[in-house]
C-alpha cells in the first residue's frame, strides 16, 4: 500500500489547491497502476521556519512511498507529480521537490 507526504509552506497553497493536489495524486497512483494509496500526510511548516538560500522558503516536498517500480515509471511519475503541482499551484518547477521511496 502507498502512502504520500507532502510538506508545505504556511499559507503559501490555498485550501481550494490542497483538494485538487489530493486528487490529482491519487489519480497518478491510479494511472501509473501503483498500490492502493492509503493516505497522504500533509506536513506544513510554519510561515518564516523554512528557508531555502537564505530566504524564507516557497518550496513543496512530495513524496510517494509505494512498492518498487521501475526507473522509467519512476521518471513518468515524478514528472506527473511535478506538472500537477505547477499546474495547481503556479510555483516554478524549482520549487517543487518529488521523489519515490520504495518500500517491501
Amino acid at each position: 500500500m502507498s502512502y504520500c507526504v507532502c510538506l508545505i509552506q504556511e499559507n503559501q497553497i490555498p485550501d481550494e489547491h490542497i483538494k485538487v493536489l489530493e486528487s490529482g495524486i491519487h489519480n497518478i497512483i491510479a494511472d501509473y497502476d501503483m498500490d492502493t494509496l492509503a493516505e497522504i500526510k500533509w506536513i506544513v511548516i510554519p510561515e518564516g521556519d523554512g528557508w531555502t538560500a537564505a530566504a524564507p522558503s516557497t518550496s513543496s516536498v512530495v513524496t510517494l512511498y509505494a512498492a518498487p517500480i521501475s526507473q522509467e515509471t519512476r521518471i513518468d511519475v515524478l514528472n506527473a507529480v511535478c506538472d500537477l503541482w505547477t499546474d495547481t499551484t503556479q510555483c516554478s518547477i524549482n520549487e517543487i521537490i518529488a521523489s519515490v521511496i520504495p518500500v517491501n
